[in-house]
């Protein structure tokens, strides 16, 4: 074997170590435990509460804006999660589905597209890499008629691939983190969550989105037909996160790390190192 072989086989392995350190802070920060938790921190249930409230308000701001009376209709409450055989969570902490975090979700348009066409711009599932929206790659609705306004996407939102062939990349999601100049729509192997309460839980919930108890959710709840794996708006609505105290302060939300206080003052100790991680050019 060439050094230069030997240099790849060792870049291989760091990567793959870094995956796994990567994976274990997932993990960790999920329970709660990698960093001391502060007494003084707003409980994530009082927070909850708040949410719920807001997402009962947006439900009668739409019923007016569609000239109904909320008052006259039933309002369908979110399901609490089922928290059966998962681990228990610290003091402050608690577990929230999906549906109580969000107040509006949906598909995306059918809508043909391509590249050059003088329609609006239209996401799909190559945008999604790496939990951020990548621009490179941009089709063009062909017929504009029906993406009306209010199906576009907005900073906050939550994009998830609901079909794909690949495991792997079935319930993949980005979160938009800007606002357009002109609008955006999302294609039809795609759906949209709307969360509540600023973009505090959506920061929180992409940040932990690939941590292994969120992806064998997932990954359970997929169905398979012809090949393809699907997951639907029902079944995503019952995917359960583990919510942190102070995640309603955005003085816990350090630009440069996109976390919360589970992460503020945080320093990793030293992974497992390799001298080939200095080409490694992917960062943490």
């Amino acid at each position: 074997m060439t050094r230069l072989d030997a240099g790849v086989a060792a870049l291989k392995r760091a990567q793959t170590r870094l995956q796994r350190y990567k994976a274990a802070v997932l993990k960790t920060a999920c329970e709660g435990r990698l960093v001391p938790q502060d007494p003084t921190d707003e409980p994530a249930p009082v927070l909850l509460e708040r949410i719920l409230t807001e997402r009962r308000q947006q439900w009668e701001a739409e019923q007016h804006a569609k000239g109904k009376d909320p008052a006259k209709l039933k309002y369908k409450a979110p399901t609490p999660p089922n928290t059966d055989g998962l681990p228990e969570l610290p003091e402050g902490w608690m577990w929230a589905s999906l549906e109580q975090l969000s107040w509006n979700s949906g598909y995306g348009t059918s809508q043909k597209c391509d590249y050059d066409v003088p329609g609006p711009p239209v996401l799909r599932i190559p945008n999604i890499i790496g939990g951020r929206l990548d621009f490179s790659d941009m089709k063009y609705a062909i017929n504009a008629d029906e993406l009306t306004p209010e199906k576009a996407v907005a900073e906050g939102d939550i994009l998830i691939i609901r079909t794909n062939g690949s495991k792997d990349l079935i319930g993949r999601s980005a979160l938009v983190r800007q606002t357009f100049e002109q609008p955006y729509f999302f294609a039809s192997y795609l759906i949209r969550f709307r969360i509540l309460n600023s973009t505090n839980i959506a920061n929180w919930l992409t940040t932990i989105w690939n941590a292994q108890s969120i992806r064998s959710q997932i990954e359970r709840m997929a169905a398979t037909t012809a090949g393809q794996y699907n997951v639907n708006i029902a079944k995503l609505n019952r995917l359960v996160f583990p919510i942190p105290p102070s995640l309603n302060s955005t003085a816990s939300w350090p630009k440069s790390s996109g976390g919360c206080r589970w992460w503020k003052g945080w320093r990793p100790p030293s992974p497992p190192t390799s001298t080939a991680l200095s080409g490694c050019g992917r960062p943490f």
